[in-house]
């Protein structure tokens, strides 16, 4: 299964609460920069890696002492996964010539709705000319679209997973 499709799948199902600084540590403790650039890639591709699978039993494995439910292990799989592909995908931003720094400080700006609302095409134009604003250049923000996107993606699901809300039916990623 494509991971933005693991991904929808996953954020739709309720989500009570976020996972604890500690889930998310063991859940992630053995990702490589390769496993994280891997679950990057398959994001920006929307196809399949075998890293989910081994992300899946960790997740599994850090929380069956906790006696953890159903929820808590969807919630805690979003956002490893989430995180994980942001953190493959600051690179390769910063291989273009763009700090993911400043995607990071303009997302912690906007406020909470459009932290948890995947943008429509309006708000997409907004965030470009905010990179612009902030000293990307016009054409580098505009050429790499897609993985600034992608990478925003992941700081919304992240944030989702946070604040206990799934994405809004039809605006998955």
């Amino acid at each position: 299964m494509p991971v933005s499709n693991l991904v929808a799948m996953l954020a739709y199902m309720l989500i009570a609460q976020a996972p604890s600084d500690a889930a998310v540590a063991c859940a992630s403790a053995n990702l490589t920069d390769a496993d994280k650039s891997a679950v990057a890639r398959s994001m920006i591709d929307n196809a399949d890696t075998p890293q989910l699978e081994r992300i899946a039993a960790q997740v599994e494995a850090c929380l069956r002492p906790t006696g953890a439910d159903r929820e808590a292990g969807r919630a805690l799989m979003i956002f490893v996964v989430a995180q994980a592909a942001g953190e493959g995908m600051a690179p390769m931003l910063t291989a273009q010539g763009i700090e993911p720094v400043l995607i990071d400080r303009w997302f912690a700006a906007q406020p909470e709705e459009a932290r948890t609302s995947l943008p429509d095409e309006a708000a997409g134009e907004r965030i470009v000319r905010g990179l612009i604003a902030a000293g990307v250049p016009t054409e580098v923000a505009i050429a790499n679209g897609t993985l600034i996107g992608n990478y925003i993606a992941t700081l919304i699901l992240r944030e989702q997973v946070r604040v206990g809300h799934p994405p809004a039916e039809g605006r998955e990623p």
